[in-house]
């Protein structure tokens, strides 16, 4: 049995499109979290004070940022880029160059790599005040997200 490149080039698509669609299905799921913890505050005050809910906030943004990035990492892997030609910061306006999603799209949400980036590097000093703006005000960026990332794997439905 003979396996040629491309199919395995067909089965490394599959697999790419099968995670990618899994990390928007897991990002959605976070933002719903989000959304219902949002519930808990009416403003900031109240959001710094319940230390239980902030840090589960960070906790589910972190998730939802991850599989943002995720997604990029797979698709950005499928149309040939190699990991050594980008790092975090930069992923989300390669991806929107690559066709991911539309470039002034890409350029209006390039802040959640740098967000993630907070969380996980800098978490002992995190800026609670622009935590509790993408989740009082932007949000929907999560849900564009998912929008353009489906349509790019379905383009037909």
């Amino acid at each position: 049995m003979s396996i040629t490149l491309a199919a395995v080039e067909q089965c490394r698509d599959t697999l790419a499109n099968a995670f990618a669609a899994y990390d928007v299905q897991l990002a959605c799921l976070f933002v719903g979290h989000l959304r219902r913890l949002r519930q808990r505050f009416n403003q900031f005050d109240e959001f710094r004070a319940d230390v239980d809910t902030r840090e589960l906030c960070v906790h589910f943004l972190h998730i939802a940022l991850e599989s943002v990035l995720d997604i990029c990492r797979h698709f950005l892997a499928v149309v040939g880029i190699s990991l050594a030609e980008f790092d975090t910061a930069n992923m989300i306006d390669l991806a929107g160059e690559k066709g991911l999603f539309d470039r002034p799209f890409a350029k209006r949400i390039r802040g959640m790599a740098g967000m993630r980036n907070a969380i996980v590097h800098v978490y002992w000093r995190l800026d609670y005040p622009e935590i509790y703006r993408v989740i009082t005000e932007q949000l929907v960026d999560f849900d564009e997200f998912a929008r353009q990332t489906r349509q790019r794997l379905s383009p037909d439905a």
